[in-house]
């Protein structure tokens, strides 16, 4: 249902950077080979330490740190909704993101 050019996926709890998504369509509009933009995720408030790689596995599966085109998210299909995308395992957002990904060129502000 979106109608604008880009399309990001934040939960409620989350939030963007002040500047970020301006920066992403800079850079989206000035390049039309980039599919998406990524970031880093900043934990604030986090109930334990995180490691830096499990950082790094999160911010390479989670969908909250994309803005992506919208014309891109319709090509793949959006998430995947098969029922072995539900349950605890899940995974959808992981495959949304390698789908997303074999698009064509991201890049991470």
């Amino acid at each position: 249902m979106a109608r604008g050019k880009y399309i990001s996926f934040l939960d409620a709890d989350d939030r963007y950077a002040p500047g970020f998504f301006e920066a992403a369509q800079r850079h989206l509009d000035a390049d039309s080979t980039l599919v998406a933009i990524c970031c880093e995720i900043e934990f604030i408030n986090a109930h334990r330490p995180i490691e830096p790689l499990q950082k790094q596995a999160m911010e390479d599966v989670v969908p909250g740190d994309l803005i992506v085109r919208t014309e891109i998210a319709r090509q793949i299909g959006g998430f995947p909704v098969d029922k072995a995308f539900r349950g605890r395992g899940a995974g959808e957002d992981c495959i949304f993101r390698k789908q997303v990904l074999a698009a064509g060129k991201m890049v991470k502000l």
